[in-house]
């Protein structure tokens, strides 16, 4: 995978990699981002506790799990000390906070942006192995992350042998 520091041009993003389907690692860029800037436990408390979150009840995905719905104050108040993590779309009034990224701002690109959702947890969480029908866009603020991404190229030797589509 290619990595570059801060974002590139926008049109060498779309032809370089969305258009052939290639990823690309943006190396320290989200440090311009306003919720690098903005977001504290104490600031989205403040601004935003009132907000209704969805929380998963286990760190480890499991797509059959109840999930609890609280607010953001609650959320916060409990997630360095519970096995839970919020996984739930942006509420609108998180997404100026969120910003778009400068590759997305020209030619009508952010205008195909569908959806903005927010993974928050205290660490240690794991999805389970799965097929995005969209790309996708991730960006970490905090911490670490490890992605296992396969190339499109494998779909049918990851799907041959008991991959389960929803999980």
């Amino acid at each position: 995978m290619d990595v570059v520091d801060g974002f590139i041009e926008p049109t060498k993003f779309y032809e370089e990699y969305v258009k052939p389907g290639r990823p690309l690692l943006f190396k320290g860029a989200a440090q311009n981002l306003p919720a690098y800037q903005l977001w504290t436990d104490s600031y989205l408390q403040q601004k935003h506790g009132d907000l209704q979150v969805q929380v998963e009840t286990m760190k480890k995905e499991d797509r059959a799990q109840d999930v609890l719905f609280m607010s953001m104050q609650e959320f916060l108040e409990q997630y360095n000390r519970r096995d839970i993590f919020m996984v739930h779309d942006a509420p609108n009034e998180l997404h100026e906070e969120v910003g778009v990224p400068k590759p997305f701002l020209c030619g009508g690109f952010q205008d195909n942006l569908q959806t903005c959702i927010i993974w928050f947890s205290s660490g240690g969480t794991r999805s389970v192995l799965h097929s995005d029908d969209l790309d996708n866009i991730n960006c970490l603020l905090d911490g670490e992350k490890d992605f296992v991404m396969i190339d499109r190229a494998y779909k049918e030797d990851m799907e041959a042998d008991g991959f389960v589509t929803n999980g």
